[in-house]
């Protein structure tokens, strides 16, 4: 249910890091769904961020999160399963997205 959020969440990171430390300043207007994302991505706990940050734009396995963050794997998987249903819940609630 929340692998087109996922999907947005790596491109959203990839358009904004890219725009943010390369350009600059944005050059073109960012999509709305992009912000939206973004912003709901923002929201979640650092602890959350850090886990889809690294899973989705970084692409790190969980052993490899695990040995950077000094965090059992069981935690990771952990962290990812609450983010990614804490992720899905502010776009439903704020963003009015709806997934089956």
């Amino acid at each position: 249910p929340c692998f087109f959020v996922l999907i947005v969440v790596k491109s959203v990171f990839a358009y904004h890091i890219f725009k943010k430390n390369i350009l600059g300043y944005p050059k073109t207007p960012e999509p709305e769904e992009y912000h939206d994302v973004y912003s709901a991505v923002m929201d979640l706990p650092q602890n959350y961020r850090m886990v889809i940050h690294l899973h989705y734009y970084e692409g790190l396995s969980v052993k490899e999160m695990s040995s950077i963050l000094e965090k059992n794997e069981n935690t990771i998987l952990s962290h990812l399963h609450r983010a990614r249903k804490k992720l899905k819940k502010i776009m439903e609630v704020d963003y009015e997205y709806k997934y089956r």
